[in-house]
């Protein structure tokens, strides 16, 4: 099965909790609505321009780039951390968040493929009630990663 790039998009925007593309520097290549929304900033201050580094709360930072490592490295296929993301006005907002390393034909990676789920009080409940229902879509997600040539994968920018 072949992923093609509108559904990857599809899959990207449409996606019920926060999603991000990130470059193996760091720097957000691409994120959905609902990723900007958790870390509280607009898409185009977080594309191409922020680190994820810099949205990190300081303590979870060195856990986040220890597994972010493991994963460039080959070593895990992907992983799952609890972190908190840190908004504008200095609140924490705990995620778990579930990073899979993209990787072209060579094995090389191109991206980590971040999803981000809110699990602070005000999104908590709205969290638990449809959690069967992200489950079952992040199982669809994951086999279409997994089956899929992202070879032929091509990024666009909003400048084409």
């Amino acid at each position: 099965m072949t992923l093609t790039p509108e559904k990857f998009a599809s899959v990207f925007d449409d996606y019920p909790c926060g999603v991000c593309l990130v470059g193996p520097n760091g720097i957000i290549q691409r994120c959905n609505r609902t990723y900007a929304v958790i870390v509280g900033r607009r898409r185009q201050d977080l594309e191409g321009i922020a680190r994820y580094q810099t949205l990190t709360h300081g303590e979870d930072v060195e856990a986040d780039e220890l597994a972010t490592a493991q994963a460039l490295a080959g070593n895990i296929h992907c992983y799952q951390i609890l972190k908190r993301y840190v908004l504008p006005d200095g609140t924490p907002i705990p995620c778990s968040v579930v990073v899979f390393p993209l990787r072209d034909a060579t094995g090389m990676v191109g991206s980590l493929l971040a999803l981000v789920v809110d699990l602070s009080g005000s999104q908590r409940a709205r969290i638990l009630e449809s959690l069967k229902d992200l489950e079952l879509h992040n199982a669809r997600v994951r086999t279409l990663l997994e089956s899929a040539d992202l070879s032929q994968l091509v990024a666009v920018d909003a400048g084409g």
